[in-house]
């Protein structure tokens, strides 16, 4: 809401104040604006944290892990709830499944974060990009690849050593992306790869780091 929207600005030791041109034009609804902006901010904190409650441990983890069609069914409320769940979901997900081939996933930044566009790195050179979008307009895809090209060198993706990941995109204009040597996982292919995780202590796993992540980002300075 800061970053995106100059909803209001961030100080130090967690204060919050509103830009001036939102002040200025709205004296008189000030304390209300001030109000809406506070219940809108716990009530997304409140759903976080709601959902954390679940996983919080190991012996409620193995509870959903070792039942595939809850494992599944809280994976795809986690992915689908926000931009923050698709991401960290993503990334827990991809971590253990590619661990199975020896391939190291690391997430450094925050959700949201202005990062030139890298929200996972891997050892072997390979950058994943997520972006919760369902893409229907060649507008939109278009305007993905300008970012790309500005975010990514050109040996990068001529390496294919650029991974996008999407909620969706219209079967129409896959060949965009893919005809730029970009590839790609959309949100359905993801789900596919968690429903190939079949021990109990994996799936506890991916549960964990989605925990864990959450975690950190809540206890952030922000």
């Amino acid at each position: 809401m800061a970053n995106k929207y100059g909803a209001f600005i961030i100080l130090s030791k967690n204060k919050l104040k509103l830009p001036k041109f939102i002040a200025d034009q709205n004296k008189k609804k000030i304390e209300q604006i001030k109000q809406n902006l506070l219940d809108k901010i716990l009530n997304i904190q409140k759903i976080k944290i709601g959902n954390l409650q679940l996983i919080n441990q190991d012996s409620k983890r193995i509870k959903i892990a070792r039942e595939k069609n809850k494992f599944m069914n809280f994976l795809t409320n986690e992915l689908k709830s926000s931009a923050n769940g698709f991401e960290i979901g993503c990334f827990a997900i991809l971590k253990v499944f590619l661990e199975k081939f020896a391939c190291k996933l690391y997430r450094n930044s925050k959700t949201n974060a202005k990062d030139s566009g890298v929200d996972i790195s891997t050892d072997f050179g390979v950058v994943y990009q997520i972006k919760k979008f369902k893409l229907k307009e060649k507008k939109e895809i278009n305007k993905i690849l300008k970012e790309i090209k500005i975010n990514f060198d050109k040996d990068r993706i001529q390496d294919g050593k650029l991974v996008l990941i999407l909620e969706d995109i219209d079967v129409n204009f896959k060949h965009l992306i893919l005809g730029k040597n970009i590839k790609m996982f959309k949100l359905s292919e993801i789900l596919k790869l968690a429903e190939q995780i079949k021990e109990t202590e994996d799936r506890m796993k991916i549960l964990r780091v989605i925990y864990e992540e959450n975690k950190r980002e809540l206890k952030s300075d922000i």
